[in-house]
């Protein structure tokens, strides 16, 4: 088969799409994972406030003594006085706080990235129509004026060779 066409890109290639760059940076595995480890962090916080607060219960036991048949009931509370799980509560607002700022500077990064790529782009794509516009037509020239002077006997073969290294 024969290949045609060239390698310009159309205009509906998507590349020339533009997302929001904090959008963009959303989407990335690495912050997702922070997301998702500040909330296993807000997950541990609300276990700690659970662990601290008292334990109700109700019980009911029977009991022989002497013959006696004894029923007995009761209430039972815990008092988290000694440990109301206030160093896990530090801990797990800690942690968030940590993977809450962590995915914001990694969300500035990335968004950060996805700017300077865009106009690294940008810049490339610039300059490739630079040297299509104004280049390529004047290589083109020198080499059909050099075809001529080979094909008239003005040039030598090997200074012809030499000529069209130069100018490519």
């Amino acid at each position: 088969g024969q290949l045609a066409g060239d390698l310009v890109p159309s205009a509906g290639t998507g590349a020339e799409q533009t997302v929001e760059p904090t959008v963009g940076a959303a989407r990335r595995a690495d912050v997702r994972a922070l997301e998702a480890d500040a909330a296993v962090a807000r997950a541990e916080g609300s276990l700690a406030r659970v662990t601290g607060r008292p334990d109700l219960g109700i019980w009911f036991g029977y009991q022989l003594d002497e013959g006696d048949a004894i029923a007995l009931a009761g209430v039972s509370f815990t008092l988290p006085l000694w440990n109301p799980a206030r160093g896990d509560r530090a801990v797990a607002r800690a942690k968030q706080k940590r993977l809450e700022a962590e995915r914001a500077a990694t969300v500035t990064a990335a968004s950060r990235q996805l700017v300077d790529a865009r106009e690294a782009y940008a810049k490339a794509r610039e300059a490739v129509a630079v040297f299509e516009r104004d280049i390529l037509a004047r290589l083109a020239d020198s080499e059909t004026l050099l075809a001529r002077s080979l094909e008239t006997g003005q040039l030598a073969i090997s200074d012809y060779l030499v000529a069209r290294q130069q100018i490519l």
